[in-house]
């Protein structure tokens, strides 16, 4: 397996990927989200790239995208303020999960985002994807902060 930075070229295959992981938040929380055609426009996926608080890589097997990790760098504002690495999508093909493919996303992402100065990682999981929010957990993260809902 190769991590490279992503490139125009990967448009089809990573909006594939990501329109799957769309589809689960649709499915799950269709007040907050719906079907779309793409996650990112040709035009978006172009800004994306050339955004340079943006840090989006690809993991190859075989030559094939099998994943994607896309994060912004920002300044977390508080009493301190904080250079941060913000996880917005990780995203590794349903077909191999648990083979270790989004750990190596991650601390390649983690890795990338030091060296341009984060001082940690930061991310947002939905209550309902267990999955994710064991595997963040395995990556040695832990939760910062919880925030709930009612309907009224």
């Amino acid at each position: 397996m190769q991590i490279r930075i992503m490139e125009q070229a990967d448009y089809i295959l990573v909006e594939q990927l990501l329109q799957r992981m769309h589809q689960q938040h649709v499915d799950q929380r269709p007040e907050y989200y719906q079907s779309q055609s793409q996650v990112y426009s040709q035009e978006s996926f172009q800004q994306l790239l050339a955004d340079e608080q943006v840090i989006a890589t690809v993991i190859l097997l075989a030559g094939k995208v099998i994943g994607v990790c896309i994060a912004r760098l920002v300044i977390k504002q508080g009493d301190i303020d904080v250079p941060v690495a913000y996880i917005d999508q990780l995203c590794v093909d349903y077909q191999l999960h648990g083979q270790g493919v989004g750990k190596k996303l991650f601390h390649d992402i983690s890795n990338r985002a030091k060296v341009r100065g984060a001082k940690r990682i930061e991310l947002a999981v939905w209550s309902f994807n267990q999955r994710a929010l064991d595997f963040y957990l395995s990556c040695g993260m832990h939760p910062q902060r919880y925030i709930f809902e009612r309907e009224i």
